[in-house]
This record gives structure tokens, C-alpha cells and sequence, in this order.
């Protein structure tokens, strides 16, 4: 091998180690039992009203079958993850109901997770309805981001 050919190889050598050492981290890593889980319970802790309970429930429920990463189970002891629906209502003067997931451990109990949505309020049926599928799908969006093996939190996100 000739001297400038060396020389080239050797550069690009010592530059590789750099810039893997310059690949900065997408964030804290997602608890493992969320990707790694292949059954599911879930859990209505509704404090609305029987029928926004109902229909968040099962909204939730059609989206998670639709996704299939998790077999859907009806007890916890059949389960790797519990998903615990939490639907709120507003506390005044906010219009923002508070929507989310709490996913646990269904071993130990454990909170693995969270995933908050709001929605905000109407008083017209029609424009709470799409509210509430809007915020099932985000929460759904979210809920495959971070299933994916070797999820991270990633870097704060500006609002």
C-alpha cells in the first residue's frame, strides 16, 4: 500500500470512533415490559358519566384489537400489562378534560407508563364525539411509539 493510500485509510479510521461517540442518545429507554408484553387487560377507571365511560372504553378497545400487538385478555392474571383508562371530568374553569392510559405491570402493579391527552369540551354531542376519537387515536399513536422495542423517551419535544 502506497503512503498517501495509508494515510486516507488511517483518517477515516480514527474518524469512525468519533462519530459514534458523537451519535447522541434519543433518550432514557421505555420500560421493556411494554414491548416485550404480549397480552393485555384493560381496565375502565372512568369517572364520567356511564355513557362517555362506555364509549371511551370501548373506543379504546376496537383501537387496540385493530393494532394486534397485544392479545386482549379478561382477567389480569392472564395478563403481561395492565392499561388503565382514566377519563376525568374538567376541573373549572378548564374546558380541558384530562384523557389518558396508565400503563402497569400486571405482576407487580407497577406504573410502567403514561399517556395523557386532553379534550376539550363541548356542550354539542356531535363535536364531543369527535373529540374523543380524535384524542383515542393520538393516544393509540403514542401508545405504538413507545411499544416499539428499543422505545425511548427521546428529547423533550417543544410546545
Amino acid at each position: 500500500m502506497n503512503r498517501p493510500a495509508a494515510f486516507v485509510l488511517l483518517s477515516i479510521l480514527s474518524v469512525v470512533p468519533a462519530l459514534k461517540a458523537e451519535k447522541r442518545d434519543n433518550g432514557a429507554p421505555i420500560p421493556t415490559q411494554i414491548a416485550a408484553a404480549k397480552t393485555a387487560f384493560l381496565s375502565n377507571a372512568c369517572e364520567l358519566d356511564y355513557n362517555s365511560c362506555r364509549k371511551a372504553y370501548n373506543d379504546i378497545y376496537e383501537g387496540l384489537q385493530k393494532w394486534g400487538k397485544y392479545k386482549l385478555v379478561g382477567t389480569t392474571e392472564d395478563a403481561d400489562l395492565i392499561l388503565e383508562l382514566h377519563y376525568a371530568p374538567a376541573e373549572p374553569p378548564s374546558t380541558q378534560i384530562p384523557f389518558r392510559i396508565v400503563i402497569l405491570d400486571a405482576h407487580n402493579q407497577f406504573k410502567l407508563w403514561t399517556i395523557n391527552e386532553h379534550i376539550d369540551y363541548s356542550f354539542t354531542a356531535a363535536n364531543s364525539a369527535s373529540t374523543l376519537g380524535d384524542a383515542v387515536q393520538r393516544i393509540l399513536a403514542d401508545f405504538k411509539v413507545i411499544a416499539a422495542p428499543g422505545a425511548t423517551a427521546g428529547p423533550a419535544q417543544k410546545q
